[in-house]
């Protein structure tokens, strides 16, 4: 299996259909979790569980900026918008992320001998799906 070199990564957002492209990306991440119910029974030697509810959350990293066109305002805090995380490129074939997700938060951080960042969380609302750019 051949690795993946983050650097082609691409972010998408919007509304279905019409989602653009995040300007000044430096990573994202996501991450996914089901929940799981115990079916343990009086008796048993061993706990046992079974998956439940799925979920994904994650957040995108990018350098902050005010520049037209960057696209970051798509990232208010309490919006909804459709994501799509490309984490190599969007060349036919590679794999990618997509999800409604729901903007749950901004975190800017600036330093003296630094870019000034800022972090967007999400939190998905539905399933996520893992697509292949035809």
């Amino acid at each position: 299996m051949a690795n993946i070199v983050g650097k082609n990564g691409v972010v998408k957002a919007g509304t279905s259909g019409s989602e653009e492209v995040i300007g000044e990306v430096t990573g994202f991440s996501i991450n996914q979790t089901a929940d799981t119910i115990e079916t343990s029974t009086m008796g048993s030697a061993d706990r046992s569980y079974v998956a439940s509810l799925k979920s994904f959350s994650g957040s995108v990293d990018v350098l902050h900026s005010v520049t037209a066109g960057d696209n970051h305002d798509e990232f208010a805090v309490g919006s909804s918008l459709t994501l799509e995380l490309y984490p190599n490129g969007t060349a036919s074939g590679e794999k990618y992320f997509e999800g409604a997700v729901l903007c749950t938060g901004k975190d800017v951080t600036s330093s003296f001998n630094d870019m000034v960042t800022a972090t967007y969380s999400f939190q998905g609302t539905g399933a996520l799906a893992e697509n292949t750019v035809s």
